[in-house]
């Protein structure tokens, strides 16, 4: 009888043992294929980090060499200016076209 129960329990413990070993071994290939993706997930962070490190420094060049406001001014200044003569000849035109109508009209 003592021999029946050794074997139960012998039994008992290798299901165990068992059962620790595959909770051991699901436990270490998670965390081996977790860390996997962390390390993938680093180096594709890393090339969109040296991505836009690069486009940032063609961004920096091509604004040491972008007209300034300074730059601009006298562009900004003849627009107004034209605005001002546009605005003359408007008023002009409208003047021309009141005398022709008058004229037009025989004078009355």
């Amino acid at each position: 009888m003592d021999y029946e129960i050794a074997k139960f329990w012998l039994q008992v413990f290798v299901l165990i043992i068992n059962f620790a070993l595959w909770l051991f071994v699901w436990n270490s290939n998670r965390s081996r294929v977790t860390n996997e993706k962390i390390t993938m997930l680093e180096k594709s962070l890393e090339e969109k980090i040296e991505v836009h490190g690069n486009q940032m420094a063609r961004m920096d060049e091509r604004l040491k060499v972008a007209i300034g406001q300074t730059e601009l001014k006298p562009v900004y200044d003849r627009i107004n200016n034209m605005d001002k003569q546009l605005g003359e000849i408007n008023g002009k035109m409208h003047t021309l076209d009141l005398i022709h109508e008058f004229l037009m009209k025989g004078g009355k």
